[in-house]
């Protein structure tokens, strides 16, 4: 059963699956007794096959053919009572096909998967825009690798934490985007080192660590992630205390720290072809969006 305690838990994982994986994820395919309406039998299996091929046409999906030695038998529906096979029977017979007649066969049903369609009834509940948070990071520099010496600008960027995420052992994994400024003018002796930074971030939550107490509004992460700055890829790596402001007050304040490592400066900087980094600590603010529908 789906633990309601851990629900933004949970409501992550089936986001996560029905995202990549679609009603798939939902739903898994299994047999059963049942009725269906029996058109033709033969020993010819190519004329079976165009036959199947010639009603596919008014019932696409729901067509078979049943091998039973030494025929061939042309088959409608998935009818799980004799009351919805007779009324498939009379839209058979008003195509034409008036000598079919029903017959018990095993069938093929679609049965919900045990616990994932009751979160999905729970996120269906819940405003489209939960677990979406919008927020401003602000960061300084307080160490630079290569290249980068000189005065340091802040760190300016825009952040937006998404309901999709996955669990891995003990931790709560969620995705985010976010896109930074960076500002070293004085970087590479005077040319500067100026961009932006474009990034996917794997945000792990750690307080279900047995070390951490349990119930706390504080949270503690860590962050992982990797894209463009500037011209060249780069990736980061950090940790984050995140407070809540309030139950009432949908803010939450995220103290960090974490280094970027750049493996090429990129195209169009004195220093291309060059790694360098830097380690930054700063602030985040998060609004969550919901809040406001």
């Amino acid at each position: 059963m789906i633990d309601y305690t851990n629900l933004k838990r949970e409501m992550k994982i089936i986001r996560t699956l029905l995202l990549i994986f679609g009603t798939g994820a939902l739903f898994a395919q299994d047999s059963a007794n049942g009725f269906r309406v029996q058109i033709f039998a033969t020993t010819n299996q190519e004329k079976a096959e165009d036959l199947k091929s010639e009603i596919d046409i008014s019932f696409p999906g729901e067509t078979y053919i049943t091998f039973e030695e030494p025929n061939y038998k042309v088959r409608i529906g998935n009818c799980a009572d004799r009351n919805t096979a007779e009324n498939l029977l009379i839209k058979v017979q008003e195509l034409g096909y008036s000598t079919a007649w029903i017959v018990i066969s095993n069938i093929e049903i679609i049965t919900a998967k045990q616990n994932v369609v009751s979160a999905k009834a729970v996120v269906e509940s819940v405003n489209s825009l939960d677990g979406f948070a919008f927020g401003f990071n602000v960061g300084v520099p307080v160490k630079t690798g290569a290249y980068l010496d000189g005065y340091s600008g802040t760190n300016l960027g825009i952040i937006i934490s998404t309901p999709y995420g996955l669990p891995l052992g003990p931790f709560n994994i969620g995705v985010g985007v976010e896109i930074l400024k960076f500002d070293f003018p004085d970087a590479a002796s005077g040319d500067g080192f100026t961009g932006m930074a474009y990034l996917g971030t794997f945000n792990i939550g750690l307080n279900d660590l047995p070390f951490f107490p349990t119930n706390s509004p504080i949270q503690i992460s860590a962050q992982v992630g990797g894209g463009l700055f500037g011209g060249g890829f780069g990736t980061t790596i950090g940790g984050a205390i995140d407070i809540p402001l309030g139950k009432s007050i949908p803010l939450a304040v995220k103290l960090y720290g974490r280094g970027n490592a750049i493996s090429d400066a990129g195209k169009g900087y004195s220093i291309e072809g060059e790694p360098t980094g830097w380690i930054n600590a700063g602030i985040m603010i998060t609004y969550d969006i919901s809040s406001s529908f």
